[in-house]
């Protein structure tokens, strides 16, 4: 017995409008000689479907479909699921108090708020860019959304300081 499953975009576009088979990692069609019985007398086969990093549009909505046929039947079997490509957290404000102070002397206080996700809760991680480029971790993500306290390295004249916000799921 032949059995036939394949995946399919039903709705939705793909980064850069590339085709479902260009953004896999596995195959979207697979043909090949069954004889594998479940206990209810039933063909079974997994077949999944693994996505390239950067393929779905983020705040996109998609519906993917999984067919499956045995050759010689006409109507084949079905499942389908849709869901919505999580963007990654964005709006949001930092702030810091002093707005200017003695590098490695003044204590700092970095707020942030206002961020808007599709996937709560989020962690906040507290970064700082020195004049030549390095980037330095103030503090790994947590929840809280304050680091009080924060040492700054010198800059000729400034130094940037950044906030990376990172949501449930991973995306920052």
């Amino acid at each position: 017995v032949i059995f036939n499953t394949s995946w399919s975009l039903q709705s939705g576009s793909l980064a850069q409008g590339l085709k479902l088979e260009d953004w896999t990692t596995t195959k979207t069609f697979i043909s090949a000689p069954t004889s594998v019985l479940s206990s209810n007398n039933e063909y079974q086969r997994e077949h999944n479907l693994v996505l390239k990093s950067g393929s779905l549009v983020p705040g996109s909505y998609y519906t993917l479909r999984l067919e499956a046929r045995l050759d010689g039947i006409s109507t084949p079997g079905y499942a389908a699921i849709s869901f919505k490509a999580a963007a990654a957290p964005s709006g949001g404000i930092l702030e810091i108090k002093p707005a200017a102070g003695i590098a490695l002397e003044t204590l700092f206080t970095l707020t942030t708020r206002n961020w808007a996700s599709d996937a709560f809760p989020l962690k906040y991680a507290f970064k700082v860019i020195d004049s030549e480029g390095v980037l330095s971790t103030l503090r790994t993500a947590t929840s809280d959304l304050r680091l009080k306290d924060a040492i700054l390295p010198a800059g000729t004249p400034n130094v940037t300081v950044q906030v990376i916000v990172y949501d449930s799921i991973g995306s920052m």
